[in-house]
Formats: structure tokens, sequence, C-alpha cells
């Protein structure tokens, strides 16, 4: 019969290697400090690596670590002894782990009907008037397991709700609409409060001569403006001396407030309506005293107001704080500036202040529509901005004839932080020529190469680096 040898077996009977050997703390000790024997002396009487002694070394130096372990150990062992439950009803002593518990130890009773459970919780209410009455509450506190409760009611919501210990449904319905319109409340007096009275303020009877003039740009975005294409709009402004200049929506930015990301450290509202005022409203009105100016509302106009109405942390300090008033503050009665708003300020979401915001337009001289937003049908000639995308589409209607619908560019850098794909993007404005007598409208879209524009015969040139170093020196 074969013998089974097993590896530990052969490796002490063939001397492969030495089994381990014991030797203890104490012994090291004695050997090191009665005898005067070295590390090695001791690895070699004991048959032990260096290893073994250094570690049985050390050991011996911290005895309180050891003692401190086994009066521990002696400490909990004499615990059980004496109170076996003690360690159990430790574990026991948080909601969820005595909640799950209890519920293990009862079981779903299904003769016990929806009335008995509501008088059970109610009871638990009752018992607990001053506590929060969770699903863990109702388990450790109450008679009745999950599943003979869940039979009837599904969640513990429902349950609570039909004990009439939470709301129900349409009263939480009910409240949060509530909520909303008394939230909107606000907005709609801060439209008429603030906003309604500068519509049409300073508008300008024109008068009968046959061809006006009306200059448009849109998205300046305050700071963001390119200088060069804001000189050739001003310096348009100068030479034609248009009927109308309209602020075509986006003239400021309030990338701040926005859903891009923005390190806060960088935000200056107020540095963002001085430079529009001080840069743009102000050479605009010294350069055409006479012109009527608009300002459409568009989308970041939008949000701007709401903020203002919502008296929001960044808008008290200059509205309340610094004592600067919502005209003031656009600079509307310093420059005379009409605001273009239809649209509701009660809008709740996005989607519902996107459609709003299209309601903002104006209709000039019952010939064409100035709005925001591109490429809406108004039945007759229109132009919008917002894509910074220039486009031009032509029609032709039964009643206007020829007509167009115009998307200009934007008059701030196609580089801005939060552009993507901006190499799509182009500066551009348009002068709209009306002839008020046939209701006909010509537009002329100036267009911005990287660095020109051509405007009625005269050519406008980007500076380069070189020329401004020149300057600067």
């Amino acid at each position: 019969m074969a013998v089974r040898i097993t590896f530990r077996r052969y490796w002490m009977t063939n001397q492969v290697g030495r089994p381990r050997k014991k030797i203890t703390p104490e012994q090291v000790k004695i050997e090191l400090t009665v005898n005067k024997l070295s590390i090695a002396e001791i690895a070699v009487k004991y048959d032990v690596s260096r290893d073994t002694v250094e570690r049985r070394i050390k050991q011996a130096n911290s005895p309180s670590k050891s003692k401190k372990s086994l009066v521990g150990k002696v400490a909990a062992g004499l615990k059980q002894i004496l109170n076996p439950k003690a360690e159990k009803a430790a574990r026991q002593d948080s909601m969820y782990a005595r909640a799950i518990l209890s519920e293990r130890t009862r079981k779903a009773d299904w003769s016990i009907t929806k009335e008995q459970c509501i008088e059970d919780l109610r009871k638990v209410q009752e018992d607990h008037i001053d506590s929060f009455i969770s699903r863990n509450f109702y388990r450790v506190h109450g008679k009745y397991s999950d599943s003979t409760w869940s039979q009837h009611f599904g969640t513990f919501h429902q349950f609570k709700r039909s004990a009439s210990l939470e709301l129900s449904r349409s009263q939480h319905h009910l409240e949060k609409k509530t909520a909303r319109h008394a939230h909107l409340d606000v907005y709609r007096k801060f439209f008429t409060e603030e906003v309604a009275p500068w519509i049409g303020k300073y508008e300008v009877k024109h008068d009968n001569g046959r061809i006006k003039t009306v200059l448009v740009g849109s998205d300046f975005h305050d700071v963001e403006v390119d200088p060069f294409v804001l000189s050739v709009f001003i310096d348009t402004a100068k030479r034609v001396q248009p009927d109308i200049i309209v602020f075509n929506g986006d003239t400021y930015d309030e990338y701040e407030f926005s859903r891009f990301d923005q390190d806060p450290r960088q935000v200056n509202i107020k540095a963002r309506y001085d430079f529009v005022r001080d840069n743009i409203f102000k050479p605009l009105r010294k350069v055409c005293p006479n012109a009527q100016m608009d300002f459409i509302i568009g989308n970041h106009e939008q949000r701007i107001l709401k903020l203002l109405a919502d008296r929001s942390p960044a808008m008290k300090v200059l509205v309340d704080l610094m004592g600067i008033t919502f005209s003031q503050l656009l600079g509307l009665d310093e420059f005379q500036i009409n605001l273009v708003s239809k649209s509701d300020f009660a809008a709740y979401n996005s989607k519902e202040m996107h459609e709003e915001v299209k309601r903002n337009y104006k209709k000039y001289f019952d010939t064409f529509i100035c709005h925001h937003f591109g490429d809406e049908d108004y039945a007759m000639s229109s132009i919008g901005g917002h894509t910074h995308k220039p486009k031009l589409v032509t029609k032709v209607n039964e009643v206007m004839g020829p007509i167009w619908s115009m998307t200009t560019g934007s008059l701030c850098k196609i580089d801005a932080e939060y552009v993507a794909g901006k190499a799509m993007y182009q500066n551009s404005f348009a002068l709209i020529h009306v002839d008020t007598w046939n209701r006909q409208a010509a537009p002329e879209h100036i267009m911005f190469t990287s660095n020109m524009a051509v405007v009625g015969g005269k050519y406008y040139f980007r500076p380069d680096e070189a020329s401004e170093l020149l300057e600067a020196a």
C-alpha cells in the first residue's frame, strides 16, 4: 500500500529546512541582560532567525500594549459573562438597527384592516407628538410590520396621507401652484412699476419724408464687444444719421448669471453697466442727438430683469445699497432710450422664458419688424440676431410683395470664452432703408471679415498689432 507523505512531513524528515521554534520575549530579555548574549548568539542557541529575536526584543520593550490588550480582552470577557445581553443591546442602539430587528420579529398579518393600520399610526403620532414619524420610527414604535400595512397603502408616504398625517397629493400640488404664483407676482409687480413706464417713453414723431433709415445691431454683450466693430457701428451712425437706432437684444451679457461656469472672483456687475452707458449709449447719443433709440429685451436682458426683481444679492448691492434705480442702471432716462418688451416676466422656467422673449418685437413704419430671435414668420420683412450667424432669406408675400428675413451677426468678439464652434460666427450689423410710401424695405448688410468692413463705399481696417505697438510707443 502506498504511503501518502505530505510536504510538511517530507520537509521535516529530510531536513530541507528547520521547523519554526518558539522563543518568548521574556527568554530574549533574560539572555540579553543576565547571560549577556548577542542577538546572533541567541539565534544560534534557540535555532531561530535574527529577525525573530529582534521582534521579540521589540515586544519585550513594549509591555504596555500587550498589557492593555490583555486588560481589554479580560474586561470584554467579564462583561459577556456577567451580562451576555449587553453587547447585543449595544448593537440595537441605533433606530435603523432596532427597526430592522423589529421587522424580523413580526410577521405579516393579512387579517389586519386598513382602519386598524391607520388607527395604530395615529396612536404612535399622539404618543410621540414632537417626533417626525418615519418608516423606521414606526417599525420600532408601531404594532404592524411593513408587509401588513403595505398591502393596503403601498408606500409609507401614502400610509401617512391616509392617516391625515401628511398632505395629500392634490393638496401638495395646490400648495406648490399657490407658491409659484405668489412668487410670480413679484415679477409682475416689477414689470408694472419698473419696466412698463419706459416702454415707448421716448418715441420720436417722424416727419413725412419718404425714405427712413434704421440702424440695427445686436449681441453687443457689454464688455465683450469687439472694439473695432463697435467703432465702425458708431462711425456709421455718425455718417448716416439714422432716424432710429435699434439695439436688437443682448446688449448686455451677464455671463456671471448664465449656465456657463464663471470664476466668482472675476464678477464685476457694475463695470458691465458702466461700460455700456459710457462706451455704447453715450457715444451714439452724442453723434445722433435726434435719433430715436430702441432697446429690445433679449434673453440676456430678460435674465437680468428677473434677477433685479428677485433682488438677488449681487443686484441688491447695486439697486438697494448703492441707491441706483433700474432706469439709472441701464441709462434709459439719461440717454432717452425706449424699452421694447411685451413678454410676461412671470415666465416660470427657461422654456417659458424663451417663448416669452419671442414676443419682444417692434414693427417699424408698418414695413418690417425687429426682434431678437431670428427666422420668425411675421408675414413681412424682419431682422433678428441671437445666433451670431449672419443669414438672409428672401420670400414673396401676396400683400407685401418681395420680403426678406435677415439675421445679423454679433458685435461682440467671436472668440468669447463660452462660444463653441466660434469659426461659424461672424460680426455684422445692418442698415434698413425704408420706402414709407410703398411699404418696402431694402436691407444693407454690413459684413466684417477678420480685418475689414465696407459701409457705403468707405473702407474700415482693423488696426494690426504692429501699428498699435507703434502708437503706444
